[in-house]
């Protein structure tokens, strides 16, 4: 009885798997850890794209509170108002205009929309990765 067990067992030892199935053991794991880091990369878009969004709110707010503050808008109005003296001193109207521009309000919103876009756009390819058009929708 224990011969038999030895024989089954040495039958057992010398069976190995087929390629076919290495190659699909080894397919999987690697779906899985692409699964894996696109999980992590929409988690970190998605929590860049919501702060983005909550900056851009406050950074509004100060790029408003500049512009009414620097008197940007007052200067940008004698466009509109006084034409003929803006030509005679132009070089003057644009130091002016470039003098009471509020650049770091321009910045933070324009920083925080870049963000807002650009993890937006990162988060989309990776969502249409996981559950779009690839392979790992059935898996």
């Amino acid at each position: 009885m224990q011969n038999d067990s030895k024989n089954v067992f040495a039958h057992i030892a010398r069976k190995e798997p087929s390629s076919a199935l290495y190659n699909r053991i080894i397919a999987r794991i690697e779906r899985e850890e692409r699964k894996t880091g696109a999980y992590a990369r929409i988690v970190f878009f998605g929590v860049a794209a919501l702060v983005s969004v909550a900056a851009f709110v406050p950074a509004a707010q100060e790029l408003y509170a500049e512009f009414s503050q620097s008197g940007f808008i007052q200067f940008l109005s004698l466009l509109f108002s006084d034409t003929g003296v803006i030509a005679l001193y132009w070089q003057d109207f644009l130091m002016s205009l470039a003098e009471t521009l509020p650049v770091f309000g321009i910045m933070g919103v324009a920083a925080s929309m870049f963000v807002m876009l650009l993890s937006t756009r990162y988060l989309v390819n990776d969502v249409r990765s996981m559950w779009g058009r690839s392979g790992f929708a059935h898996s």
